[in-house]
């Protein structure tokens, strides 16, 4: 099905507000870790009144096509779990619309299918150990709430931490952050991997979420000095856990 201008610019709208990874600087912190400049596409399907909607490179390699989301499976949108069967459409009309020859394409996909059905989807079609299991915490619920729907083993250490007057934990936000302290943790970083592990143009991405309100960094520290980091993202719908180091 075909949609307007007004409906397409509607539908992306939708989406690109709800999750972080469609957010411009998630986009640009992408491209300046991978250090290439790919071309990002729009693409929207609508299959019996449901609409799915994701973003996708195409990757060239020798005589190959690999339709992704950068580095990562390009992860299909809907309000609604899809069925092989979508995603069957899906792959048909991405060939179609980049007239690819499709013994030549690779697809890197990341969808979400009822859990019931999952046992149910032949091998030829899904191989079980691409599947992904996310843990959500709904922020919506008390801190009290939050605390006792986690492990045991968690609870435990938690408490722990708080018997214990030499560690403490501060959040450090767009009101407490102070220029370049980002780079703390990307030194961190580097000590523990032995090695420069990305470049400093992407911890600069990620000090440019905290400054505008779409990051944020914790700190662990023993003694008043920083021994972990661990960095969020959010817009004004989810966060995500990004990176940590310790």
């Amino acid at each position: 099905m075909n949609l307007g201008s007004k409906e397409f610019s509607e539908i992306k709208t939708y989406f690109k507000g709800k999750y972080f990874f469609l957010d411009e600087l998630y986009i640009l912190y992408q491209r300046e870790y991978l250090n290439k400049k790919f071309k990002l596409h729009d693409f929207i399907l609508t299959i019996k009144k449901k609409n799915f909607y994701f973003q996708k490179n195409l990757i060239k390699k020798n005589e190959n096509y690999l339709i992704s989301f950068f580095s990562l499976p390009a992860k299909i949108l809907s309000n609604e779990y899809l069925s092989i069967q979508d995603l069957k459409t899906i792959k048909l009309n991405l060939l179609k619309k980049n007239e690819i020859d499709k013994k030549n394409i690779n697809f890197s996909l990341s969808f979400l299918i009822e859990p019931e059905k999952i046992d149910l989807v032949k091998l030829k079609n899904i191989n079980p150990l691409s599947i992904e299991e996310s843990q959500t915490i709904e922020l919506e619920l008390s801190e009290d709430q939050i605390f006792s729907n986690m492990k045991y083993s968690h609870r435990r250490e938690i408490k722990k931490i708080y018997k214990n007057e030499n560690i403490k934990v501060k959040i450090i936000n767009n009101n407490s952050y102070y220029q370049n302290k980002i780079l703390d943790m990307m030194l961190m970083h580097e000590n523990v991997a032995g090695r420069k592990t990305r470049s400093n143009k992407t911890w600069k991405v990620m000090e440019q979420m905290i400054l505008k309100k779409k990051g944020f960094l914790v700190t662990i520290e023993i003694d008043k000095i920083p021994v972990s980091y661990s960095f969020f993202c959010y817009n004004k719908i989810e966060g995500y856990y990004f990176s940590s180091v310790t």
